[in-house]
């Protein structure tokens, strides 16, 4: 059983962040403010995100974060589902390495919308298989249509991406 957070206090927490985001937005201001908080809060804090624009002007404005590149977001513009598909699936074992070095306590994935990037959906499981014994998905939109897409499985990837969440909770 995973030891709750609250018993380690006088313990360093080692706190990941993922986010896959084409531009900069809300989602990314919010997660700088909470990455300074954490670390301002003395946590040992990395940031993986796939866009090395983003880990720049993060590690410029909080000098004491680890920034990782991790993953491709090229996914995007695959042109059609089957090739997405294929691209998402070659960035799971990239992510869980990524995440295993820095073994953190816990993950908060920040999703800019929902069903946002699928990149972010694969942080979640990811996590699962890297061992991080905590999980925190934080969706910053409303739901929208997502286009080209399988309901079924989209519907199937929304369960084990919820139930992940769920189960990380402690």
């Amino acid at each position: 059983m995973v030891q709750p957070l609250s018993h380690r206090a006088n313990q360093l927490v080692k706190v990941a962040h993922f986010i896959d985001t084409p531009r900069l937005g809300g989602a990314e201001r919010v997660l700088e403010d909470v990455v300074d908080a954490c670390v301002r809060a003395g946590h040992d804090v990395t940031v993986f995100a796939p866009q090395p624009w983003l880990l720049e002007r993060i590690a410029a404005a909080i000098p004491d974060v680890a920034v990782v590149a991790t993953g491709s977001d090229e996914y995007a513009t695959a042109p059609d589902a089957v090739r997405r598909a294929r691209a998402l699936a070659a960035q799971l074992p990239c992510i869980v390495r990524a995440l295993r070095r820095r073994s953190p306590d816990v993950l908060h994935v920040h999703n800019g919308g929902y069903p946002g990037s699928d990149l972010c959906r694969i942080g979640v499981l990811a996590a699962r298989m890297a061992g991080v014994p905590r999980r925190l998905l934080t969706v910053y939109a409303a739901p929208r249509n997502r286009g080209e897409s399988y309901a079924t499985l989209q519907t199937i990837v929304d369960h084990a991406v919820w139930w992940e969440i769920g189960r990380a909770h402690v």
